[in-house]
């Protein structure tokens, strides 16, 4: 797709932004548009004239559209619900945590508010909320927001900020026309994205699936089989070991110590510091100099199994109490990291409130194993074989990935200040 540039163009008066097309108009977002603030979170009723409706949080504004699987409800008084009640085109953007992500509300719930997170933008005259949509997300991506909003402190987009913010005003037709021309485009872009984020997902279960069957079944096809007598694993090669972890590996946790009795000096530092989930920070100190397993042991890491549970920590490292740290007795520390991370701990996990896997409950968990090193060896050159080729997929999905947002985030910039003319495109 090829465009083209406005005839003339002008100085907007703003370093950041540049040159604009003559024709366009610069000045504050509040000279065009309405900005109010949503009501503090309020859980009682007070007033007997309150009543109880929905509202969004900055929880529920995303930059794809309104996520209203988890609206809450609080109280309002009529004054309220006539002052912050939701219509069709409001731009919601979010006053803290994500500042500035924005959403277009499109009445997905009748009589719907808003929570003091969120900045409800209403147009005045000669301005369309769809425009300034993607205006803000021109200003959010180009840093302009987290800027005025000091992300060095608890970062708030407040009211007199976003009434401050620059904006720049085509037309109110053309506004509607550069809209409608980012809307297309951009679906197009993020279903693409969609399709490569699907094909992710894909890859890794098949890569899970590949691991899972190789290490709990083995590479022969036509191997007797046996029941393991642990009721999760089923049937496993009749001429497989069934042993303790503490039996295969060796457990170094006494080594483990807290981030706060360390000195960290000067950051950042060279040397990975690992908790449950993997690198959580790089420091001045090093506790291990070889190759070990990690286990991670708390509760979000075990029962969501969001990030790694068991994984390889390489080189020079710290690694503090929340993380068991084990290593091979064969040497085999990248086997055993795909038999750990594919076995079941939950019937072991102590704890409600917040869920652990102690020392001594790991090292009796149950694992199958063949007895032959040159057979663990076999299973591992596979694997590494096979989880290679999926991992390059992977790999190119995810810059696919990236250069989709970049080419998303160019467009947008580009047509928002005026740097393309797509007013006859499409």
């Amino acid at each position: 797709m090829s465009f083209r540039k406005y005839a003339e163009y002008k100085d907007s008066g703003i370093e950041w932004l540049g040159e604009v097309p003559e024709h366009w108009a610069v000045s504050l977002l509040k000279r065009r548009y309405q900005v109010t603030l949503g009501k503090m979170l309020k859980s009682n009723q007070t007033s007997p004239n309150e009543t109880e409706e929905f509202y969004l949080r900055a929880a529920n504004i995303h930059w794809r559209g309104v996520n209203t699987t988890n609206v809450k409800r609080m109280w309002f008084t009529a004054e309220e619900k006539k002052k912050l009640k939701l219509c069709k085109g409001d731009l919601l953007v979010s006053e803290g945590g994500d500042v500035g992500r924005s959403s277009l509300w499109n009445d997905e719930i009748e009589g719907c508010y808003i929570q003091n997170s969120i900045n409800r933008i209403r147009a005045r005259e000669d301005a369309d909320t769809r425009f300034l949509f993607h205006w803000m997300y021109f200003i959010k991506h180009a840093d302009y927001i987290d800027m005025i909003c000091n992300k060095a402190t608890i970062a708030h987009f407040t009211v007199e900020k976003v009434e401050a913010t620059p904006c720049v005003y085509p037309p109110l037709e053309e506004q509607k026309r550069i809209a409608a021309f980012l809307d297309k485009e951009t679906t197009k872009i993020d279903t693409l994205i969609d399709k490569q984020e699907q094909l992710i997902t894909l890859l890794l279960e098949k890569r899970q699936a590949i691991i899972s069957h190789a290490v709990t079944r083995g590479l022969n096809p036509d191997v007797r089989m046996k029941d393991s007598g642990i009721e999760w694993l089923g049937e496993v090669p009749e001429h497989w070991m069934i042993g303790k972890v503490k039996y295969v590996t060796e457990n170094l946790d006494k080594s483990r110590v807290p981030l706060s009795s360390l000195e960290r000096g000067k950051r950042p530092g060279i040397y990975p510091y690992y908790g449950a989930s993997g690198i959580i920070d790089y420091i001045d100190d090093y506790l291990f100099d070889e190759d070990t397993i990690l286990f991670g042991e708390d509760g979000a890491n075990l029962l969501a199994r969001s990030t790694p549970l068991a994984f390889l920590a390489t080189g020079k490292y710290w690694v503090n109490n929340h993380a068991h740290v084990l290593k091979a007795r064969d040497g085999l520390n990248r086997f055993w990291v795909m038999v750990l991370e594919n076995i079941d701990i939950t019937p072991v996990v102590s704890g409600s409130a917040q869920p652990k896997l102690t020392s001594g409950a790991l090292g009796n968990l149950n694992v199958v194993y063949p007895p032959s090193i040159d057979e663990r060896r076999e299973i591992l050159t596979f694997l590494d074989k096979e989880t290679a080729k999926i991992n390059t997929l992977i790999e190119k999905c995810e810059t696919a990935i990236e250069l989709l947002k970049e080419r998303r985030t160019a467009l947008i910039s580009a047509a928002v200040t005026g740097k393309i003319d797509v007013r006859d495109v499409g």
